[in-house]
């Protein structure tokens, strides 16, 4: 046996194994050595298959992305691979890319029962969301074919067999259901005998439910709920299913819902213990045993919970010991690297919270960071914790809104007003301006914990004093770029200012949001924008306005297209001493610019800071669809990105 073998053995039991932890998962991947992984996809397909029905689609995306890469990538796990990728697509919303994946990958090889099930499905999810009526209608129908094929291919797969007879219900078919239903429920109980998967235990539940034996319906998917663990991907599926069985039939969607333990969505703000300086105590060091009591009680009672919060020493790592104690899930949002969180952070802390970081950080499932680079807070100023509190909002909506469950907010906190950008208060401000309420409020002074209807009114936080206009400022960034525009002759230029860029620049005149400041090098444009939303909105005008253009050089014949990207983040606003301009300028300038070279002709690419934001204000006036983890160009790391388009 060769010491390579050993080695991908070795990784290959460690993935499988049921003890290695999500976070133990999340270690070997990020450490992976590439010489390794990408001469062994079959490290890809493992991993992926353990992660798949987490709440991780985009981290397994990711992981199928580089899988069918590999030059030794055969068929088989590039088919495994492509399925997989197609369903963490579907589940950030990406469903139409997830569609197209899936239908190259028929036109590829012969028809497997796998894929046209997984289509079946993102039609199906499809008409879930869209109102009833006829469009409704069509992709039920496409549905129903999808899984009708699959049927024809595998007729004793009871998969299959199960969403034929659901959609069949959904169409109004109520005969064709109970027939497939009888047949299914025999299928099932022929495999049932010392089998684990929960996905046979659910296919149980539903075919009862299907023919209106609820309590039966019920007690299965109890049984199978009992099994799915962490794995709350198909724990939602499964409620989803229910709920629409339940709604054709009329009766009460949420009849079977405290059937499913679904999960909380926390977010967490609290104060940091206080600086040996404060003359006035606020979070002493004499309360953290009682107020770490209390936060304990608070998470034990919401298990079980997916939770965001940040790292400072304090509530912050109090609220995020708790939560993987009571054997939940962390998502970690952090101002800096790991490096330069622990210089700017935890430095002035004592020794203790230094160690309760590192194991914290070493058990979280995923840690984003705002910003790299170092950070002199007298000049730059407090935004970067702002943005901070915006990207655990953003992030914990997107999951809830992904897995159909609630948020939840907690705060560690003395009920003063604000104070500071960024601080305790400011983020309480933050989730009140997008309609949330603070669900519960833990004393920092360590007095008893109040229930919820006990706590004391909240005052009103007005955001716009905590605001200062000579530090950095949260800013949504806009690059674009003509392409083809390097492939003009000079005697193309004048009819290309005249024909072509006047008439855009007529169109974004009348649109609705003036940027804060603008400008052009000929093929390359730069806009900035007080939101996301403006700058969003704004980047679809460019693109029709640009896509409208009907001049051809004469020197090429060809239409020209563009790239767009966008971004978002804490940008200082100076002016120019040598033009005089108005400027926006910091290292989220320079990532806007860095993503835009990446983006594929005639499209819009934002960043994962961008499309959070826009999560937090929950704007429906255009769509993301997510791309994957891309590496930026000039050595400027990584970054996850999205296609913003209209919406469907």
């Amino acid at each position: 046996m060769t010491k390579m073998k050993t080695i991908v053995d070795d990784l290959l039991r460690t993935i499988q194994s049921p003890s290695t932890s999500i976070h133990e998962l999340r270690d070997i991947w990020e450490s992976r050595s590439l010489a390794i992984w990408l001469n062994h996809p079959e490290l890809h397909a493992a991993l992926t298959l353990r992660l798949q029905h987490r709440s991780h689609p985009f981290w397994v995306f990711e992981i199928t992305d580089e899988g069918k890469q590999c030059e030794a990538c055969n068929d088989e796990i590039f088919t495994q691979l492509t399925r997989t990728a197609a369903l963490s697509l579907a589940r950030t919303g990406a469903t139409r890319s997830a569609m197209e994946m899936l239908n190259k990958l028929l036109e590829k090889g012969s028809p497997q029962a796998e894929t046209f099930c997984l289509l079946g499905r993102l039609q199906k999810d499809v008409a879930y969301t869209a109102k009833a009526g006829e469009k409704r209608k069509q992709h039920l129908q496409s549905a129903f074919s999808y899984y009708s094929r699959a049927v024809e291919l595998e007729p004793d797969n009871y998969y299959p067999l199960i969403n034929t007879a659901t959609v069949a219900l959904l169409l109004g078919n109520k005969n064709e259901a109970s027939i497939v239903d009888e047949q299914v429920i025999a299928l099932c109980q022929k495999q049932i005998e010392g089998n684990d998967d929960y996905w046979l235990l659910a296919t149980l539940a539903e075919a009862q439910l299907l023919l209106r034996n609820t309590d039966k319906a019920g007690a299965h998917y109890r049984a199978a709920a009992e099994k799915v663990g962490h794995e709350y991907s198909s724990l939602q599926s499964m409620r989803s299913q229910a709920r629409q069985i339940l709604n054709a039939q009329d009766q009460d969607p949420s009849l079977l819902d405290s059937t499913f333990l679904m999960p909380r969505v926390v977010v967490f703000s609290g104060h940091r213990i206080d600086a040996a300086e404060r003359s006035t105590p606020r979070f002493p060091p004499s309360a953290v045993a009682e107020v770490s009591r209390n936060i304990s009680t608070t998470v034990a009672n919401s298990t079980p919970m997916i939770a965001y919060a940040s790292a400072a020493p304090g509530g912050d790592l109090i609220f995020c010991e708790a939560v993987l104690k009571n054997g939940n899930e962390l998502r970690l949002v952090l101002p800096f690297d790991l490096k330069n969180f622990r210089t700017y952070i935890l430095q002035s802390a004592d020794a203790d919270w230094l160690q309760r970081f590192d194991w914290v950080a070493a058990r979280a499932t995923s840690i984003v960071t705002a910003s790299s680079g170092k950070h002199h807070e007298q000049i730059q100023g407090s935004a970067i914790y702002d943005f901070v509190n915006r990207l655990i909002l953003g992030l914990a909506r997107f999951e809830s809104r992904f897995l159909e469950t609630s948020l939840q907010t907690i705060a560690l906190w003395d009920q003063v007003g604000l104070t500071v950008t960024g601080g305790t208060a400011d983020c309480i401000a933050l989730w009140q301006s997008v309609g949330l309420t603070v669900d519960t409020i833990i004393d920092p002074s360590g007095a008893p914990l109040l229930p919820v209807h006990q706590s004391p009114d909240l005052i009103k936080l007005d955001r716009s004093s905590s605001q200062n206009k000579n530090e950095q400022q949260i800013k949504a960034i806009l690059f674009a770029d003509i392409v083809g525009y390097s492939k003009l002759e000079d005697y193309d230029l004048p009819r290309y200012y005249d024909s072509f860029l006047k008439p855009i620049a007529e169109s974004i005149a009348r649109f609705d949001f003036a940027p804060l400041t603008s400008n052009c090098w000929g093929d390359a444009f730069y806009f900035v924008f007080d939101s996301v939303r403006e700058a969003g909105l704004f980047a679809l005008e460019f693109h029709r306005a640009i896509e409208q253009q009907d001049w051809l050089p004469q020197s090429t014949g060809k239409k020209l297209h563009f790239r767009i990207a966008l971004n978002a983040g804490p940008v200082f606003e100076l002016r120019d001493p040598v033009t005089g301009t108005l400027n926006f300028t910091g290292q989220h300038t320079n990532r806007a610019a860095r993503i835009e070279p990446m983006v594929q002709e005639g499209q819009i690419y934002v960043s994962e800071y961008f499309a959070a934001l826009a999560s937090v204000e929950q704007i429906d006036e255009f769509a993301l669809d997510y791309v994957g983890y891309r590496p930026l160009p000039k050595k400027y790391g990584s970054s996850r990105v999205f296609i913003l388009r209209a919406p469907q």
